[in-house]
C-alpha cells in the first residue's frame, strides 16, 4: 500500500502543475472553475483531479510492473547517445583579421557559445562540436584551373585536365603557414544547393592527388608542386575524434559515428588535409596555393569555382550543452525527486539526459553510483540513483531521479543533498537564428573575435522513446553480419538499420540500396606486424545513384561505418560500391579485420 501512495503524491503534484499551467494559458476559465495555485477552491472539481490522480497512480503502477522502462535503462547502458535525439546544429566561420587574432587557437569540444538574439541575456547556448583549429590565415583566392595549366604537371598526374587552386595568406604577410604548427588543415564547403552536392562529390572521390606551391600577388604561378600523400586528404567524418555527440566507451564507436552522421550530414562538408608536410614548410613566408588535381570525371561535374564556394577556419557548434542543477532536498518520502537545469530560469530549455548525480557533504560533493554503474557494489551503504523516465511531461526541462537504498537503512535513511550534472538544449528555440548573425565564444584567447553564422542552424530532433523503437535499436546493436546477410531480403534489412540508426527514424539515402551481394573468403590480413589468414566476407553494394540525396562517396563511407560496427573480431570485411548498370565499382575500401578495430 505505501507503494501505491508514492505513485499518488506523483500524479497529484503532476495535477497540481498541469492546474497551474491551465490557469496560466486560460486564466479566465481557470477562475470559473476555481483554480488558483495549482489547486480548484470547488470541492467537486478538486475530488474529481484527486480520482483521476488516483485512477492514474494505479495505471502507473500496472505499467510499471511490467518493466517499461527496462529497454530505457538498457539503452542507456549500451548506447546512451541513442536518447539525446539530434540538437541543433550551425557552421561559424572566423570573421577575423590581425589584430583580432594574432596566433592559432586550439578551440576544444565543448567550449560554449552564447547566443543573444534579444537583449543582453543569451537566448540559447551552442557548444564546439569536435576539437578545432584556428588559424591567423585567410582564404584569399580559390579557382578552378583548366587545362593548359598555368604550372607545370607533376609526373604523377600526367594528362590531368582540371585542379582547384586555393590560395590561403596569413593575416601577418611576414609569416608562413609554418609557423603556426599546423601539422592538419580543413576546409569547408560552403557552397549552396547542387552546386555544394558536385563539389563535395569531387572532393571525396575525384582528387588524385594534392600538392602546395608557394603564390605572390601579380607574380607568375610557381611552376613547380610540393606532392603532399594522397590518402592525407579525406572526409574529417572517417577521422576517430570526429564524432559531434558523446562517445561512450560502452557504446560501438563505428555504430555511433554512423548516426552522428545521419543527424548531420553537413559533416561532409568538412575535409581534413592530415600531411601538411610540416605546415607547408617548404613555403616559408608568404601565401601558399593549394592544388588539388582532378580526375577526367570531376572535371566533368564542375563547371566553376568560386569564393563563397569554400571557407576555411569553420567552426562546426551543436546545441548540446552540460548544465548544473540547482540544489535538491531527497527524504526517501516520495519514490522520485525533480531535477532541473539551473539555465532554465532565464531561457526555453529541454533537459536531455541526466549525467551524474553528487551528494553534498561538509566534505564537498560526492560523486553517486548509477544503478547500471559497477561502482554501486564497492560501497553498499552508498544510495544509488536512477533516472526515471516520464512519458507525456510537458515541462520539457523536467527530469525525475529516484534513489534506493540497502534495506537494513530503510528505517532510518538520512536526508540527501544532491545537484546533478544535465545534458541540455534549447529545443527548438535554436532554429530561430538567421545567417551572418554574428557571436563569440567564452573562451578567453578569442572571446573578443567575432565569428559569423553560415546559414540556417539544423532544426531540432528529439528523442524517440517510444518502447517498440528502443527494443530494435537494441536488437541492431546486438547484431552481426548475421543480422543483415542470412535474412531472406538482406537488401530491406540493410534499409531498415540505417532508418534505426537515424535519429528522426528516416534515412532518405537508404532508398538508394539496389541491391547487397555477399561472397564468402578467406585472405591474408595484415595486424601489426603479423600476417594472418582469416575468413571473411566481401560485401557488394549496388546503388540507384540518381536516388541519392548526397554524395555517393560519402554514403560509401557512412555505410563502411555500419559494416565496421558489424564485424567480430575473428573476421575480416571488404567492401565495394558500384552504381546500377555499371560492372566497375565507383568506390572499394581496404580489406578490415575485426582485430584491427577491436584491438
Amino acid at each position: 500500500m505505501e507503494q501505491i501512495l508514492q505513485y499518488y503524491e506523483t500524479e497529484l503534484d503532476y495535477m497540481r502543475r498541469a492546474f497551474a499551467e491551465f490557469e496560466k494559458h486560460h486564466p479566465q476559465k481557470a477562475k470559473a472553475l476555481g483554480i488558483s495555485a495549482g489547486k480548484s477552491t470547488d470541492a467537486d472539481v478538486q475530488r474529481l483531479a484527486d480520482s483521476v490522480a488516483l485512477h492514474a497512480a494505479r495505471l502507473s503502477k500496472r505499467l510499471d510492473d511490467t518493466l517499461p522502462e527496462t529497454a530505457l535503462d538498457l539503452i542507456n547502458m549500451v548506447a546512451p547517445s541513442f536518447l539525446l535525439g539530434a540538437p541543433s546544429y550551425a557552421a561559424v566561420r572566423l570573421d577575423a583579421d590581425a589584430e583580432t587574432l594574432g596566433d592559432p587557437v586550439f578551440l576544444k569540444k565543448d567550449t560554449v557559445m552564447p547566443v543573444m538574439m534579444s537583449g543582453d541575456a543569451p537566448d540559447c547556448l551552442f557548444t564546439v562540436a569536435r576539437d578545432t583549429q584556428l588559424n591567423p590565415c585567410a582564404l584569399t583566392n580559390a579557382s578552378l584551373e583548366r587545362a593548359p595549366l598555368r604550372f607545370d604537371l607533376p609526373n604523377m598526374v600526367q594528362g590531368c585536365e582540371a585542379a582547384i587552386c586555393l590560395t590561403i595568406s596569413p593575416f601577418d604577410a611576414g609569416q608562413g603557414l609554418s609557423d603556426f604548427g599546423c601539422s592538419s588543415f580543413e576546409i569547408y564547403v560552403s557552397a549552396v544547393g547542387g552546386r555544394k552536392h558536385r563539389l563535395i562529390d569531387v572532393l571525396a572521390g575525384d582528387v588524385i592527388a594534392v600538392g602546395y606551391a608557394p603564390s605572390r600577388d601579380g607574380a607568375a604561378p610557381a611552376q613547380a608542386t610540393y606532392m603532399l600523400p594522397k590518402h592525407s586528404f579525406d572526409l574529417s567524418m572517417v577521422q576517430a575524434r570526429s564524432s559531434f555527440m558523446p562517445l561512450h566507451a560502452a557504446e560501438p564507436a563505428a555504430l555511433s559515428r554512423l548516426r552522428d552522421f545521419l543527424a548531420y550530414p553537413d559533416k561532409a562538408s568538412y575535409f581534413t588535409l592530415s600531411d601538411t608536410d610540416g605546415g607547408f614548410s617548404k613555403v616559408q613566408t608568404g601565401p601558399v596555393e593549394l592544388r588539388f588535381f582532378l580526375s577526367s570525371q570531376g572535371a566533368q561535374k564542375l563547371s566553376a569555382l568560386e569564393m563563397g564556394d569554400i571557407s576555411i577556419n569553420v567552426v562546426p557548434v551543436i546545441n548540446l550543452y552540460r548544465d548544473r542543477s540547482a540544489p535538491v532536498r531527497y527524504d526517501y518520502a516520495r519514490m522520485q525527486v525533480p531535477i532541473k537545469p539551473d539555465t532554465a530560469t532565464d531561457m526555453h530549455v529541454a533537459c536531455l539526459q541526466i549525467c551524474n548525480i553528487y551528494e553534498l557533504t561538509p566534505d564537498g560533493e560526492v560523486a553517486l553510483p548509477n544503478i547500471t554503474s559497477l561502482s554501486r557494489r564497492e560501497d553498499k551503504n552508498q544510495p544509488i540513483w536512477q533516472e526515471r523516465f516520464l512519458v507525456g511531461e510537458f515541462d520539457q526541462a523536467r527530469r525525475e531521479v529516484s534513489f534506493s537504498i540497502p534495506a537494513q537503512l530503510e528505517d532510518d535513511a538520512p536526508s540527501l543533498d544532491i545537484v546533478a550534472d544535465l545534458y541540455c538544449s534549447n529545443g527548438k528555440s535554436a532554429f530561430h537564428l538567421r545567417p551572418d548573425t554574428t557571436v563569440f565564444f567564452r573562451d578567453d584567447r578569442v572571446a573578443e573575435t567575432p565569428f559569423r553564422l553560415l546559414g540556417e542552424p539544423s532544426v531540432a530532433v528529439m528523442p524517440d522513446v517510444s518502447a517498440e523503437r528502443l527494443w530494435d535499436i537494441l536488437a541492431l546493436i546486438n547484431g552481426n553480419f548475421a543480422t543483415v546477410f542470412d535474412a531472406d531480403n538482406p537488401v530491406e534489412v540493410l534499409k531498415e538499420s540505417l532508418h534505426l540508426a537515424a535519429p528522426d527514424g528516416y534515412c532518405d539515402a537508404a532508398n538508394a540500396i539496389w541491391d547487397v551481394n555477399v561472397s564468402q573468403s578467406i585472405a591474408p590480413v595484415q595486424i601489426g606486424r603479423k600476417v594472418l589468414l582469416s575468413a571473411g566476407s566481401h560485401i557488394e553494394v549496388v546503388l540507384d545513384v540518381e536516388a541519392l540525396p548526397l554524395s555517393k562517396h560519402v554514403f560509401a563511407s557512412a555505410l563502411h561505418l555500419y559494416f565496421t560496427s558489424l564485424i567480430s573480431y575473428d573476421r575480416f570485411f571488404k567492401l565495394t560500391l558500384r552504381e546500377r548498370g555499371r560492372t566497375v565499382p565507383f568506390k572499394t575500401f581496404k580489406r578490415q579485420h575485426g582485430g584491427q578495430i577491436c584491438g
